[in-house]
């Protein structure tokens, strides 16, 4: 791991859904921050509601982003997938 932190939220990216409900939907911007503890392998919310002051979760890095340089000029996404790769997230692949 390279860094102290992470960002976790709850956006949905639009083509995960029914063009119908994408229609509906109500733009929602919620992100933690949280704390990432490299020696104990876990992290905790910097700022955690009193209910999840005690709450960690382990961690267990893996590949999240395998891709390729796409035709053309065009200069995608990070977070969809596309015929050159993107956001894959293979938990399996741990390099352990």
């Amino acid at each position: 791991m390279n860094r102290g932190w992470a960002l976790s939220g709850i956006e949905l990216v639009d083509h995960a859904i029914e063009p119908f409900s994408a229609a509906e939907r109500k733009p929602v911007r919620a992100e933690n921050t949280w704390a990432l503890d490299t020696t104990a392998r876990v992290a905790r919310l910097r700022t955690p509601s009193k209910a999840l002051e005690q709450f960690t979760v382990p961690l267990r890095p893996f590949l999240g982003f395998v891709a390729v340089a796409p035709d053309g000029e065009w200069i995608p996404s990070s977070r969809e997938p596309g015929s050159y790769g993107g956001n894959l997230e293979y938990a399996q692949l741990t390099g352990q």
